[in-house]
């Protein structure tokens, strides 16, 4: 009896398969949208998010929905400042903490704008339509200017234009 070469294939490579598995829904869910629609829809607009890392600990991402609970936060750690949304909280051994900001691609997926005042290369490189080189650009500009005033000011970078900015308006933000 002769077997089904998609079968020995699939039961031989199952790892493969279920990695592939997750990369077709991965592109889909990521490219195959209207971002505009997610950044829309995606996130409810009352909630922010904050990254919290502990210096011996995995980190995990708050949603929190109300000003009671980011003082909740504020107070349980110490902080120096009320968290924004898309804030990573570091959290040293000696119960110090600091702020940095979340990456491009768990700032994506949450529905919280990247910033692109504060932005890194890899960051900035998450968003569709922008590659390593437009975001060295963006940098670049960045650096020249001290920082974007308005979101419009993309517009002098060669390689952005009106279509590419509406695409990534939503995404993104001044921070």
């Amino acid at each position: 009896m002769r077997k089904n070469p998609l079968l020995i294939f699939l039961s031989s490579q199952s790892v493969l398969c279920l990695g592939f598995c997750c990369l077709v829904i991965y592109v889909l869910k990521d490219h195959g949208f209207n971002h505009e629609y997610r950044a829309s829809y995606g996130a409810s607009s009352a909630a922010f998010y904050v990254e919290v890392a502990q210096a011996d600990g995995f980190p995990f991402v708050l949603e929190l929905t109300g000003n009671s609970e980011l003082e909740k936060l504020v107070h349980l750690y110490d902080l120096p400042r009320k968290p924004r949304s898309g804030d990573k909280l570091l959290l040293s051994d000696d119960s110090t903490a600091s702020f940095s900001r979340m990456s491009g691609k768990k700032s994506l997926s949450l529905g919280v704008p990247i910033g692109i005042n504060s932005a890194g290369i890899d960051d900035l490189d998450e968003l569709p339509g922008i590659g390593p080189k437009l975001a060295e650009k963006i940098i670049e500009y960045r650096n020249l200017n001290s920082s974007f005033n308005s979101i419009d000011e993309l517009y002098k970078i060669a390689g952005i234009g009106r279509k590419k900015l509406e695409i990534i308006r939503s995404l993104i933000s001044l921070d």
